[in-house]
């Protein structure tokens, strides 16, 4: 997800849905819940302005990693 946070524009780029310690996997209803938590762990990126934001979100993250080829099969 991308979302601008204050009031001086700045844009940050987070996951959603995060893998606990456990295995399991926690989706946030509230993306700032999200932010504050995947700030916590270094998890969240703040980006240079909305384009790049928006871009990275969409997919930017993906380029050269294994999850640029994943095709999600559904069951």
């Amino acid at each position: 997800m991308a979302a601008e946070v204050d009031e001086k524009g700045d844009w940050y780029v987070f996951p959603t849905i995060v893998q606990r310690t456990d295995g399991s996997l926690k989706e946030f209803d509230d993306p700032m819940s999200a932010l504050k938590y995947n700030k916590n762990l270094g998890n969240a990126i703040k980006m240079n302005n909305k384009k790049e934001a928006l871009a990275y979100a969409a997919g930017g993250y993906k380029k050269n990693t294994p999850l640029e080829s994943f095709k999600r099969t559904i069951r």
